[in-house]
């Protein structure tokens, strides 16, 4: 989207997706290991990360 000209608030979304993808994969380790309250845990704060990235996005659109 950067490259088609779209500007965020936040230009750091790379660094978003980083954080994004360590939460998942960490996420993905805690399943294996079945602590399941911890995977409620991370699935929630990446939920909260998805959304705040999209309201970025529709703020640009």
């Amino acid at each position: 989207m950067i490259e088609e000209s779209y500007r965020f608030s936040d230009d750091n979304f790379e660094v978003l997706i980083s954080k994004l993808e360590a939460k998942v994969s960490e996420s993905l380790r805690l399943l294996k290991d079945l602590e399941i309250g911890k995977v409620v845990s991370y699935n929630n704060a990446i939920s909260d990360h998805i959304d705040y990235m999209y309201e970025e996005m529709e703020k640009e659109i």
